[in-house]
């Protein structure tokens, strides 16, 4: 009686490690899907952004000190869209993580000061 006792603790053990098995790799492909959705979403943003720049600055003017703010604009757009358009996530949370470690003080000050905004947004 107590083999067989062992022998059900065994397979249910067994069990539960093929269970836990299981659920991880769902999560994993889960986060997997949502990752790659993701990078889809920031591509198709960054497409869309990098867009709106070449069309300000194919309307914009050019010359004069508005022509050089719209342009300057214009190009920044493209160019934020375009890193948008290549980065995956993980990449994009790796440059902002190395930005905070370069210029953690700013960083905290951003934090606080987004903090105390979402504080007031949700209170009304």
């Amino acid at each position: 009686m107590n083999t067989n006792a062992n022998e059900f603790g065994y397979d249910a053990a067994a069990k539960a490690r093929e269970t836990a098995q299981s659920v991880s790799d769902m999560a994993r492909q889960a986060a997997s899907n949502a990752t790659k959705r993701a990078d889809e979403m920031a591509a198709s943003a960054g497409q869309s952004i990098k867009e709106l720049g070449k069309k300000l600055g194919d309307h914009a003017p050019s010359q004069g000190m508005l022509g050089t703010a719209s342009q300057a604009v214009a190009r920044s757009l493209q160019d934020g869209g375009e890193f948008l358009k290549e980065t995956t996530m993980a990449g994009l949370a790796k440059e902002v993580t190395n930005l905070i470690k370069k210029n953690p003080l700013p960083a905290v000050i951003i934090g606080l000061g987004l903090g105390m905004m979402l504080g007031r947004i949700t209170r009304r």
